[in-house]
């Protein structure tokens, strides 16, 4: 059951796999972060984030229709009714938004070549209060925070030691759709041998991709594609019926 994909999150299992259960829509999120080769950074700083929409059950009344900008904006337009369209299916919202790194303002050569994020990029940039501020108004003008969703991540590094860590250093709320999440590396692990035949721990995300049958699009370490690709691998696992 696909319930099943959300107790795996590192969050609360109990209420993550209730809320599961009535999940409209996933929002697939990824992250990049400050980062050197040879040391830890302490803190890590997120510099960019993803976000994509994932419609699991059709909604009970129509929502609005939006596309997200470079800065997280969007246009709301009424919904069409018609015939109901063939799900899971990946929506057509987006946000996007570089973040400004404080504790270590100048990102490592290593990160720059890594997230292809340069340092022009999080200098022009807001501070991570004022992202999460810009992704709950898109998720507002979208009408996704009128829907049951649930947060879905590769691994728990972007919603545990990263953004959620980040947050509580930093003193700033976590939106309330992402403080319950699934990992969905995990549940490919689990599902492998069943899927694929294959055994072993979980692969990277593009080998996961290539298993399933799936080209990558776009380019690794970049928030937004790398989160629209686990939303398609996610999509491939539904119809599989994980």
């Amino acid at each position: 059951a696909w319930s099943n994909l959300f107790a795996a999150g590192k969050r609360n299992a109990l209420a993550a796999s209730s809320a599961a259960q009535t999940a409209e829509v996933l929002l697939v999120l990824d992250l990049e972060t400050t980062c050197d080769e040879h040391k830890s950074l302490n803190p890590q700083e997120t510099i960019e984030i993803g976000v994509c929409a994932v419609e699991l059950k059709h909604p009970k009344q129509s929502i609005s229709s939006s596309s997200g900008g470079a800065s997280g904006g969007a246009t709301a337009a009424a919904a069409s009714s018609g015939p109901a369209l063939s799900l899971p299916r990946l929506l057509p919202f987006r946000f996007h938004s570089y973040v400004k790194p404080t504790a270590h303002p100048r990102l490592t050569d290593f990160c720059i070549e890594l997230t292809n994020v340069g340092q022009a990029q999080v200098d022009a940039a807001r501070p991570i209060a004022d992202v999460l501020a810009s992704l709950e108004r898109w998720l507002r003008e979208t009408g996704l925070d009128r829907r049951a969703t649930l947060a879905l991540t590769w691994t728990t590094f972007d919603l545990g030691p990263a953004l959620g860590r980040e947050c509580v250093w930093r003193k700033v709320a976590l939106p309330r759709q992402l403080r319950e999440f699934c990992d969905l590396k995990r549940v490919f692990g689990g599902s492998m041998k069943k899927l694929f035949g294959a055994g072993g721990s979980a692969p990277r995300l593009r080998q996961a991709l290539e298993m399933a049958g799936l080209r990558w699009e776009g380019r690794e370490h970049s928030a937004l594609d790398d989160a629209v690709n686990t939303a398609r691998l996610a999509m491939a696992l539904v119809e599989r019926g994980v």
